[in-house]
């Protein structure tokens, strides 16, 4: 018990045990203490018996409070590795949605608090997997059913008839790119859904992807135009990641929101030649050239083909599906004879498209808040945004409203100079956004404007008068003189 004790225990003071336990031992000695050698005879009072139970008894328990601990770590440890393993189940489960691979966990007796999360989101999803669309479903399900749902549509024109074409491509795509490059991802990943969903709905045949602009064909150019109509309004309503409503052209309102996109459609004969590379049918010759050629002018936002091509398609059929026609000034498209005559197609809820356009000149010239640099930092010469037109717009004689805005400052402290300016600036870009007016030209703290000579517009005027009215009302509130 001595040598035990004195292990475990070599600071503790023993002295009044010693004294106590000594009297009337020999030469002082405390037997409780004294281990006998082998063969001797053991002299052991009953304090060293209570001594060596205490100590037993404690290591007991001890040994019994690290056991229990031990257990109960191997315990927790199996219950995450449970969790885990259901988490990863149901994560690969929703990704496909194949909810049926998990229903095992609707039959757990006794579930943790993480597989009951788990439990409700798989009952959610039961009952929303009815809506979702078969060529939705096909996508999120693997590939091979893509590919027995796409393969099964035959190319058009294998019996040379006329091929309808049509070209889709995502305005300022690039820009958004730099601006929202993680979103993007997600933004692409639901813009390419909705348009293969419509493209199975439509008879489609998927040609190639070229970056984000999609190439299809389509036996009936009606089939095609009510396609490309549908797929505005599709992205319209889509559920976009919320970085894409911040910048400009991509905002929230009656008639925009989400990725804005340009179609172009053309129907006529074309030359058919297989994919080495993809195994899909692969398309040719003037009719994909005028197609491609019609996407590149056609104004954000809507579809436009050629008169030929909806010569093709009943008005009548048009009509019912609520689509809103708009003849077009004659075009000559690079690389096609002769003069286009095209017609701007749109659905009917859309229609205020055609007046209020988004800031496709923000996004083109400046960052997102035009507030990142002060006037000073931006170009002396700003390039005219015509939404896909170039500046063949301004080769007629048109009427519209022009605006000259300066910023005066007869103060000498540069901070505050700096800071009117910034804040004049800020003003006039707010103002021009919302009377959807464009910059035509800015220099030193002198900006030039116009409504009507870019985006066309009849009401160019009033919105001009409309700009004049912010501008009066943001200065004043700010203290400062404006005429």
């Amino acid at each position: 018990a001595y040598n035990l004790i004195s292990g475990v225990c070599a600071d503790v003071d023993f002295s009044d045990l010693f004294s106590f336990a000594s009297a009337g031992s020999p030469a002082g000695k405390p037997q409780v203490f004294y281990v006998p050698k082998c063969g001797e005879a053991e002299s052991v009072t009953p304090y060293g018996i209570i001594i060596g139970c205490i100590v037993a008894g404690l290591a007991s328990l001890i040994g019994s409070i690290a056991g229990l601990k031990l257990y109960q770590s191997r315990k927790q440890v199996g219950r995450l590795r449970s969790d885990g393993a259901v988490a990863e189940d149901c994560a690969r489960a929703i990704a496909e949605m194949k909810i049926d691979e998990v229903d095992y966990l609707l039959d757990l007796s006794n579930p943790s608090k993480i597989q009951q999360y788990f439990i409700e989101i798989i009952k959610s999803l039961r009952v929303y997997r009815c809506y979702l669309p078969d060529a939705l479903l096909a996508q999120l399900q693997g590939s091979q059913k893509i590919g027995a749902t796409y393969s099964s549509i035959t190319p058009p024109g294998d019996d040379g008839s006329d091929v309808t074409i049509l070209f889709s491509d995502i305005k300022n795509s690039t820009r958004i790119w730099e601006l929202i490059p993680h979103a993007m991802k997600n933004v692409l990943r639901i813009h390419n859904a909705v348009i293969r969903e419509l493209i199975a709905c439509h008879s489609g045949y998927e040609v190639k992807t070229i970056g984000d602009a999609f190439m299809i064909a389509f036996a009936d150019p009606y089939d095609a135009c009510v396609c490309g109509v549908n797929i505005h309004k599709h992205l319209m309503a889509a559920s976009w990641p919320r970085e894409i409503y911040d910048i400009p052209m991509c905002r929230k309102t009656a008639v925009w929101g989400g990725l804005v996109l340009r179609i172009g459609i053309s129907c006529g004969p074309v030359q058919m030649e297989s994919n080495l590379i993809t195994g899909r049918t692969d398309y040719f010759g003037s009719t994909v050239n005028k197609a491609a050629r019609l996407e590149k002018i056609c104004t954000p936002g809507s579809v436009c083909t050629s008169i030929e091509t909806l010569s093709e398609v009943p008005y009548s059929a048009l009509q019912k599906c609520g689509i809103d026609l708009k003849q077009n000034e004659p075009t000559k498209l690079k690389g096609v004879s002769g003069m286009c005559q095209s017609v701007t197609l749109l659905p009917k809820e859309l229609v205020d498209r055609r007046t209020e356009e988004p800031d496709f000149f923000e996004m083109s010239t400046f960052d997102v808040n035009p507030l990142s640099s002060s006037i000073s930092d931006r170009p002396s010469t700003i390039s005219v945004a015509s939404g896909g037109v170039g500046t063949n717009v301004l080769r007629e004689p048109v009427t519209a409203t022009i605006a000259k805005i300066s910023t005066h400052v007869d103060e000498h402290d540069f901070d505050r100079c700096h800071y009117i300016c910034t804040s004049s600036l800020e003003t006039i870009l707010d103002a021009l956004s919302r009377t959807y007016g464009t910059v035509i030209t800015a220099y030193d703290t002198t900006v030039y404007a116009s409504w009507g000579a870019v985006r066309r517009t009849d009401t160019h005027l009033e919105k001009g008068l409309h700009f004049t009215g912010i501008i009066h009302e943001r200065n004043n509130s700010c203290g400062l003189a404006s005429g």
